[in-house]
Protein backbone atom coordinates (compact mmCIF):
# COMPACT_ATOMS: atom_id res chain seq x y z
CA UNK A 1 0.00 0.00 0.00
CA UNK A 2 1.25 3.75 -0.96
CA UNK A 3 0.12 7.02 1.05
CA UNK A 4 0.66 9.71 -1.75
CA UNK A 5 -0.61 13.13 -2.26
CA UNK A 6 -1.20 14.80 -5.59
CA UNK A 7 -1.81 18.27 -7.80
CA UNK A 8 -4.21 18.91 -10.00
CA UNK A 9 -1.31 19.00 -12.88
CA UNK A 10 -0.91 15.49 -12.64
CA UNK A 11 2.34 15.87 -10.28
CA UNK A 12 2.44 13.10 -7.67
CA UNK A 13 4.48 12.44 -4.53
CA UNK A 14 4.93 8.94 -2.57
CA UNK A 15 4.88 9.83 0.99
CA UNK A 16 5.29 6.41 2.14
CA UNK A 17 4.71 2.83 2.21
CA UNK A 18 2.98 0.07 3.95
CA UNK A 19 5.12 -2.99 4.08
CA UNK A 20 6.02 -5.91 6.37
CA UNK A 21 3.20 -4.64 9.01
CA UNK A 22 4.33 -0.68 9.05
CA UNK A 23 4.34 2.59 7.34
CA UNK A 24 7.84 3.85 6.21
CA UNK A 25 8.35 6.76 4.60
CA UNK A 26 10.06 7.77 1.62
CA UNK A 27 13.60 7.79 2.21
CA UNK A 28 13.73 10.98 -0.02
CA UNK A 29 10.92 12.24 1.34
CA UNK A 30 12.41 15.80 2.54
CA UNK A 31 13.89 16.82 -0.81
CA UNK A 32 10.77 15.25 -2.99
CA UNK A 33 8.79 17.25 -0.81
CA UNK A 34 11.01 20.90 -0.99
CA UNK A 35 10.13 20.45 -4.64
CA UNK A 36 7.00 19.23 -5.01
CA UNK A 37 5.62 22.50 -2.66
CA UNK A 38 7.38 24.91 -5.23
CA UNK A 39 5.16 27.18 -6.44
CA UNK A 40 2.02 25.18 -5.65
CA UNK A 41 -1.11 26.10 -3.94
CA UNK A 42 -2.08 23.52 -0.77
CA UNK A 43 -5.57 24.17 -1.24
CA UNK A 44 -5.71 21.88 -4.67
CA UNK A 45 -3.79 18.97 -2.97
CA UNK A 46 -5.41 15.48 -2.78
CA UNK A 47 -4.63 13.08 -0.65
CA UNK A 48 -5.25 8.94 -1.15
CA UNK A 49 -3.75 5.47 -0.55
CA UNK A 50 -3.34 3.16 -3.34
CA UNK A 51 -3.74 -0.61 -2.48
CA UNK A 52 -1.27 -2.95 -4.06
CA UNK A 53 -2.40 -5.16 -6.57
CA UNK A 54 -3.25 -8.91 -5.47
CA UNK A 55 -3.58 -11.56 -7.98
Amino acid sequence: MQLKIGKPDGGELLLAEHTNGGWRASPTLATDMAAFLKDSDPEQFELWVEEDDED
